[in-house]
């Protein structure tokens, strides 16, 4: 059992508790296939073993805009599948619940290696343009989210972070 401390995240730990406050608040984010992560020929023997993306994106509300509103718009597009890309192998929404974003939403989505991302978003010399995003995810920016956010869907704030391997349970 690790020992944490306020505003600290773990990461690869099974869930287990023991000895906290009242006011503790906890997320436990569970991805991938029941049973656990299937091999696959990009993650072979012998093969690359580029580590999975995991990109954050933060949403800021309109003035004006309810949480029931944006919340609405994400169940719309779970609902039209405008969320479901190639490679992509969860994604979660998440609302503040402490902190400096306490109250705000952010998209927290995984892809199952770094050319999995790449093949949908281009590499970091070659961004691709949005003109050559997936329908859905155009769909999705334009149609769900652009009404609702204060800035454009491709000016938010985000960051891709790219899974260490060999650390934890990468």
């Amino acid at each position: 059992m690790k020992e944490v401390e306020s505003g600290k995240a773990v990461f690869g730990e099974a869930p287990g508790f023991e000895d906290f406050s009242d006011d503790v608040v906890v997320w436990v984010l569970f991805y991938g296939p029941e049973g656990g992560e299937r091999p696959s020929a990009s993650r072979g023997k012998g093969a690359n073993n580029m580590g999975r993306i995991i990109s954050i994106h933060e949403y800021d509300l309109k003035p004006g805009i309810s949480a029931e509103q944006f919340e609405q718009a994400l169940r719309d597009a779970e609902a039209r599948g405008l969320l479901q890309l190639p490679g992509l192998v969860a994604h979660h929404f998440v609302k503040g619940a402490k902190g400096v974003r306490s109250g705000a939403y952010a998209a927290v989505w995984i892809y199952e290696s770094r050319e999995a991302w790449e093949r949908l978003w281009g590499t970091l010399e070659h961004p691709r343009p949005p003109q050559g995003y997936p329908d859905t995810w155009k769909a999705w920016e334009e149609e769900l989210l652009a009404p609702l956010l204060r800035d454009h869907p491709d000016r938010i704030r985000f960051t891709a972070y790219e899974e260490l391997k060999g650390v934890g349970a990468g």
